[in-house]
C-alpha cells in the first residue's frame, strides 16, 4: 500500500537534478572533484575536517579501527539506537556495555550512561532524532568518545555544533537523513584521522597489501549531499515550524512530547501516547500515513540483557512513535496527522 503522507520523505530542486546531470554527462562518476569539495564544504560549515564514505555504518566501522578498538575492548553504547552501531562492534570484535536512553527515547540517561562508562574503553553518544545531547565531558578522560550524528547534522546550541566534543564523530546521509543521498556517510575528527579513514577507504589504485575497504563516496552521491546541504539552514526552519504546530495541538492530550525549547533539528518528532505503539502504527496506515517505531527493537532485548534495566527503553519501545515532520509536509496533512492523533489518543 502506497502512503498518502509517508513517514520520510526528500526533495530535490531543480538545481540538484541539474547538478546530478552534468555528473552523468561528464562520464565521471566514481570518486573525484565533487567528494573533495564536499568534505571542504563539511568542513567549513561544521568546524571540523571531514572524510566522506558510503555510509554511517562505514563511518562507524572505520573510525574504530583508526583508533585501534579490537578484540578486547569494551564500548559504552545506547541500547535505543539503530543496530548498525552493533553491526560495527561485530565487525572489529568489541563487546558492548548497554545503557539506557532518556526521555522520549532522546539522548541518555546520565546514571546509567556513567555506570556503563565505568570500565569501558570508550564509549558512543547519539544525538537522537535530531536533538543535541549533553554529557559530562569528565568521562572522556583515558577514554575514546565518538558521537554519532546520523540524525543530528546541523545541529547547534551556543554556537556548538554537535559532533565537536568527542575525539570522532560519524554523519550518515542515507535518503531519509537530515542531508539525504541515495546513500553516504563522513567521520570527522583531527587531521591525523581524517587522513587515515581517507588512506583506508579506498582499495583501488594501492601497490601494497595494506587492509583497505570499498569505503569510497561516489561524486554521485556527493553532488546530491552538496544540494542538501545548501537547503539546511531552511529545512531546519521548516521543520521547527512543524514541531512548534504539534506541540501545540497536542498540549491538552495525555501525550509526552519534546520540549519546543530543546535545542534540535528536528529530524524526528517522537511522542509517548497512552495507546501501544504497534497499534497506533497500524491504525495510521489503514488511513494512508506512515509513523515510525523510532527504534523497533532496543539491543538489550535483542542481545537478553535485563529489560528492568533500561527503563526508559522499554517505555519508547512500547509506546513512542516518530511523526512525518520533514520540510514538504503540507499544512492539510499535517491536519490529517493531528486528526488521527487526537482520535486515537481520546478514544482508544
Amino acid at each position: 500500500m502506497e502512503l498518502l503522507i509517508p513517514h520520510s520523505r526528500v526533495e530535490f530542486d531543480e538545481v540538484a537534478i541539474e547538478a546530478v546531470r552534468s555528473v552523468l554527462q561528464s562520464g565521471r562518476v566514481a570518486t573525484g572533484e565533487k567528494v573533495h569539495r564536499l568534505e571542504v564544504e563539511l568542513e567549513a560549515r561544521f568546524q571540523r575536517p571531514f572524510a566522506c564514505v558510503t555510509s554511517g555504518t562505514a563511518a562507524l566501522h572505520l573510525t574504530l579501527l583508526a583508533f585501534g578498538i579490537g578484540p578486547g575492548f569494551r564500548m559504552a553504547v545506547p541500547s535505543f539506537i539503530c543496530p548498525s552501531i552493533h553491526y560495527c562492534l561485530e565487525y572489529v570484535g568489541v563487546k558492548p556495555v548497554l545503557y539506557d536512553c532518556g526521555r522520549l527515547g532522546i539522548g541518555v540517561s546520565s546514571e546509567s550512561l556513567e555506570a556503563a562508562v565505568t570500565g569501558s574503553d570508550g564509549f558512543i553518544i547519539p544525538h537522537t532524532f535530531g536533538f543535541l545531547t549533553d554529557f559530562d565531558q569528565r568521562l572522556m578522560k583515558g577514554r575514546l568518545c565518538i558521537e554519532d550524528c546520523c540524525q543530528a547534522t546541523g545541529a547547534m546550541v551556543d554556537g556548538h555544533v554537535a559532533g565537536t566534543r568527542g575525539q570522532a564523530s560519524i554523519q550518515s546521509f542515507y535518503a531519509t537523513k537530515m542531508v539525504g543521498s541515495g546513500d553516504g556517510g563522513a567521520v570527522s575528527g583531527s587531521p591525523e584521522l581524517i587522513e587515515w579513514v581517507r588512506s583506508r577507504s579506498n582499495h583501488r589504485g594501492h601497490d601494497d597489501l595494506i587492509c583497505r575497504y570499498p569505503y569510497s563516496m561516489s561524486d554521485l552521491h556527493a553532488i546530491l549531499v552538496h544540494a542538501q546541504l545548501e537547503q539546511l539552514p531552511r529545512n531546519i526552519d521548516l521543520r521547527r515550524r512543524i514541531a512548534e504546530r504539534y506541540v501545540s495541538e497536542f498540549s491538552d492530550l495525555p501525550i509526552e512530547t519534546p520540549a519546543i525549547t530543546s535545542p534540535s533539528v528536528w529530524y524526528r518528532f517522537p511522542i509517548i501516547t497512552p495507546v501501544p505503539r504497534d497499534k497506533l502504527i497500524k491504525e495510521a496506515r489503514q488511513r494512508g500515513i506512515g509513523f515510525g517505531f523510532g527504534v523497533r527493537t532496543p539491543l538489550h532485548r535483542l542481545l537478553n540483557w535485563d529489560p528492568a534495566c533500561f527503563p526508559n527503553a522499554e517505555k519508547a519501545m512500547r509506546n513512542l512513535v516518530s511523526l512525518p515532520i520533514y520540510p514538504g509536509l503540507k499544512e492539510t496533512q499535517q491536519e490529517q496527522i493531528v486528526d488521527l492523533i487526537r482520535q486515537v489518543v481520546t478514544h482508544p
